[in-house]
């Protein structure tokens, strides 16, 4: 056969790979192109014009590198240079599209000819969007476990592999790198939690309890303990246990102080009311054994008895007195006060407490803000502080005392329950003493607690002082290691008022009167100690044993009286209840209220009223005429 040739009128012989060619290019659903080496276009296929938004001959006129951001045209860089110099180069990259959004496309190019590549574009934006999204989630979550200290682990059982979280390696104090088995694991834990930690993962895998747990852990990062809480459950179908951690010491030891600080509100309610009673008793011993000592010569051999009697009862009136300070029911003279000057004034005293072998070092800041305290009890709490940091200094050592105004933010006060942000002033007592251990620490303010013998202390002296700062709505602090001594900080809120000068009232010295009293008492003992004092004293009294007795002389035609000396709290009405009604038919009649404690209706918070008189019992009969004398004066 011969072949058929091609006329002169015949059309020229159609190139059937071209034709392949073409159509597959066109028809492609991804993005093609051919571009010469420095990125022009040449050719692209509808699916590229589609993905951009620009026509064919637009794209003509424009470069590859013309479509990519400015912040990642390093990239494309590089993209391009592998492609030249490998033939070959694959990855994501940005792109501009002809409307300005941004999209992203996976790109595959190859060398064909020195001068030519050909491309294949894909478009992954809605994947790199959703990508980008679980990244963003990813991060999120992983930040919210960093804030709440929770991670994540997987028990591997075939393999015997853990899987887990950075912050489950943070929490256990693990390299972040390492690899560790589930053997390895289990010996995390403190020894003595290890097998009810074993017994609880038996029991999840073989029964199917739940699986939830607290335990302790010895972090090898920090050396330090932690409280750990882990649930988990397992996949039987896997063969893995998965679950989560949190590093919850933080909350048990808030929980701690909490419930230290609600055992401690307990106590003193019940030290308050034990010695509101026991005050109430010792009026009558100490007041009639301090007029049966002042009967007797001192060669009566009666003598010596009744002064070991009063000595007894005066140490346990000081002791109810600490009883109720600890449980915040004193009575408070409060003023406007500079702290400093208190120190100041207190130094002699505290310098003849110590010990020569001690050394006082006082660092107090030369611009101090006003607090509004009472000066006496203030002297407790220093006194206390100093003589506790010197026991604690047997062989000598330095006894230092700071002030300064401080700021407690809201992030501290949330540290330090009990504690309220704002302006403060700070005493701080420290001594170079060994110092208290944890277990220590944790009882430091207890009432009867004490390191000391049983013939040094009462351990009374921390609570009280503990009692007093509360009662001034202050906060006290203890901080101390083993070795490394201990400090006190203490805590007064700041008042924005000058500091005035303490005044001291000037004893009368004549405690003799005739003028007629009221005096109400619904306790019989306290009732008569009282009546029998004052009419010594040359008195007229008028006693009652409650509030309605003394009620109803309102209805008779009395003879006013010069002074009303009444118990605070009694039953059917209280003592300033009782100073009001009388004062409807005399107006000025002055009162004084008796009281084994601060009750509400005399002093809000423990804050004196204005105007009115106060004696605490149990009181001795000097100081009860002394201060009739001077309300009447």
């Amino acid at each position: 056969m011969m072949d058929r040739g091609t006329g002169p009128g015949d059309p020229e012989p159609r190139d059937i790979g071209h034709d392949i060619f073409q159509a597959m290019f066109e028809a492609s659903p991804h993005g093609v192109f051919v571009s010469d080496r420095d990125g022009r276009y040449l050719l692209v296929n509808e699916a590229g014009r589609r993905i951009t938004g620009y026509s064919h001959q637009e794209l003509l006129s424009r470069g590859i590198r013309d479509m990519i951001p400015e912040d990642a045209a390093q990239l494309a860089a590089e993209h391009f240079e592998r492609v030249v110099d490998t033939g070959r180069s694959s990855g994501e990259l940005p792109f501009l599209r002809r409307d300005g959004t941004r999209g992203w496309v996976s790109v595959e190019a190859v060398r064909i000819s020195p001068d030519r590549m050909l491309g294949f574009v894909t478009d992954v934006t809605a994947r790199h969007a959703l990508r980008e999204k679980l990244e963003l989630n990813e991060n999120r979550l992983a930040r919210a476990q960093d804030i709440a200290k929770v991670g994540w682990f997987e028990f591997d059982l075939a393999a015997g592999t853990v899987r887990a979280s950075s912050q489950a390696r943070t929490i256990y104090g693990l390299d972040t790198d390492r690899e560790f088995t589930v053997a390895e694991a289990q010996q995390i834990p403190l020894p003595e939690y290890r097998s009810n930690l074993d017994q609880a993962l038996a029991d999840l895998i073989r029964h199917g309890r739940p699986y939830d747990v607290t335990f302790r852990v010895h972090r090898v990062s920090d050396g330090k303990e932690a409280t750990i809480h882990s649930v988990a459950e397992y996949d039987r179908d896997r063969n893995v246990v998965f679950g989560m951690i949190q590093d919850i010491s933080e909350v048990r030891e808030l929980e701690d102080m909490l419930r230290q600080a609600q055992k401690m509100e307990a106590v003193g309610r019940l030290a308050g009311g034990v010695a509101h009673d026991f005050n109430n008793l010792l009026t009558p011993i100490i007041g009639f054994a301090e007029m049966l000592r002042d009967g007797l010569d001192e060669d009566d051999e009666r003598f010596s008895d009744v002064v070991t009697i009063l000595r007894a009862a005066e140490r346990a009136r000081d002791l109810t007195a600490q009883l109720l300070a600890f449980g915040r029911k004193q009575l408070l003279d409060m003023q406007v006060i500079d702290v400093n000057a208190v120190i100041v004034e207190s130094e002699p005293m505290l310098r003849r407490l110590l010990r020569e072998n001690v050394r006082l070092d006082l660092n107090l800041s030369a611009a101090l803000g006003a607090v509004q305290a009472d000066v006496s009890q203030l002297n407790t709490v220093m006194i206390n502080l100093a003589v506790n940091a010197a026991d604690a200094m047997p062989d000598g050592g330095v006894l230092r005392i700071e002030t300064h105004d401080v700021e407690l933010d809201d992030e501290y006060a949330q540290a330090h329950p009990g504690s309220r942000p704002g302006r403060h002033v700070m005493v701080a007592v420290s001594d170079d003493g060994a110092g208290m251990d944890v277990e220590t620490l944790a009882m430091i303010f207890e009432p009867f607690f004490t390191t000391k013998g049983a013939d040094q202390g009462t351990g009374l002296g921390l609570a009280t002082v503990h009692g007093i700062v509360k009662q001034h709505g202050g906060s006290i602090w203890v901080y101390s290691e083993p070795g490394r001594g201990t400090t006190f900080k203490v805590y007064l809120p700041m008042v924005a008022a000058e500091p005035a000068a303490v005044e001291i009232a000037a004893v009368p010295i004549q405690l003799r009167g005739d003028e007629r009293i009221l005096l109400v008492e619904d306790d019989e003992s306290v009732r008569a100690l009282t009546e029998v004092v004052l009419q010594r004293y040359g008195y007229e009294v008028v006693a009652m044993g409650s509030p309605a007795g003394a009620v109803e002389l309102l209805t008779g035609d009395v003879k006013p009286f010069d002074l009303l000396l009444t118990d605070v709290v009694m039953p059917g009405m209280n003592g300033v209840q009782l100073h009001r009604t009388l004062q409807g038919v005399w107006p000025d009649l002055p009162a004084i209220f008796m009281s084994g404690y601060t009750d509400n209706v005399v002093a809000h918070h423990g804050i004196l009223s204005q105007g009115l008189h106060f004696i605490q019992k149990p009181f001795m009969p000097t100081d009860l005429v002394r201060c009739v004398r001077e309300v009447l004066d």
